[in-house]
């Protein structure tokens, strides 16, 4: 696929399909504000998902899970705690999940791997775990 951000919708539409079938409950794509950006953010099992979707056709610019930076992950949080605070909502449980998406661009054949708690909040800060 040539386009970079046609990719990435593509590779956010399945993953909504995948975390659907494991039952999480989407409360928001593409959630904005001046902190940042949230892809997905969802409900499992009684705990607020906050999911990082990385999509990819080959590893020419190595794995998904490499392009999440700690300056990255800083916005995440930033952004989830604004998500919080906005909607009046005490600190729930929640966890910060990574999903990545390989799409074959010959089969179009697609490789999912989802890590909870990829990182957590401590107090207001986080620290990365995976």
């Amino acid at each position: 696929m040539k386009n970079k951000r046609a990719l990435g919708n593509l590779g956010e539409k399945k993953a909504l399909e995948y975390l659907r079938n494991l039952g999480y409950d989407i409360l928001a794509v593409n959630f904005y504000s001046q902190r940042g950006e949230i892809d997905i953010i969802a409900e499992d099992k009684g705990t607020l998902s906050f999911v990082e979707v990385k999509t990819r056709t080959g590893k020419k610019f190595g794995d998904p899970e490499e392009s999440i930076t700690l300056k990255k992950r800083e916005r995440i949080v930033r952004t989830a705690l604004y998500y919080l605070h906005s909607r009046g909502w005490p600190r729930l449980s929640c966890r910060f999940d990574v999903l990545t998406v390989k799409i074959d661009p010959k089969t179009g054949d697609t490789e999912f791997n989802l890590t909870r708690d990829a990182f957590q909040l401590e107090g207001d800060t986080y620290r990365y775990v995976g």
